[in-house]
């Protein structure tokens, strides 16, 4: 009877556990160009040997937009956690729901519009040979995409 108690006791405790780890489902993981701990660097660049100086201007290039992308995405999930209390309250109210709605969707458009930027950017540092890399097929996009990428 102990043994039995002692392991519905480690299930809960696993299952409790799982459960407090999982992050939560409204909140997306941070893009890989702001993942705490790392340097801010585009994902195009993964597998591109760069210079250290070219690493520096990247640096400088991506550090500088870290705090208006942030404030973009802080307004992003604004807006989303504001549509999702509208839509589960008493009272839904179109004109308040479109107005989160044009104000997430305008936070979205400049936070895409700045990686554009951004991405182009850093592309200019890029030699002939890396840009030339770029174009051909990398072991890691037929990783994430299950075949391998044509041009």
């Amino acid at each position: 009877m102990s043994i039995r108690n002692l392991l519905a006791g480690c299930a809960l405790a696993l299952a409790a556990a799982t459960a407090f780890a999982a992050p939560a489902a409204d909140m997306p993981p941070p893009p890989p160009m702001l993942a705490p701990g790392r340097e801010p660097m585009p994902p195009f660049l993964r597998g591109i040997t760069l210079t250290e100086e070219q690493r520096d201007k990247v640096f400088e290039i991506m550090h500088a937009q870290i705090p208006s992308l942030r404030t973009r995405e802080k307004e992003l999930r604004q807006s989303r956690e504001g549509l999702i209390k509208l839509s589960l309250s008493g009272e839904f109210d179109d004109l308040k729901a479109k107005a989160l709605a044009d104000a997430g969707a305008r936070a979205m458009a400049e936070v895409v519009l700045t990686r554009a930027r951004l991405d182009h950017k850093v592309y200019r540092l890029l030699t002939a040979e890396q840009r030339k890399q770029l174009e051909s097929p990398r072991p890691h996009d037929a990783e994430r995409c299950g075949e391998p990428r044509t041009r």
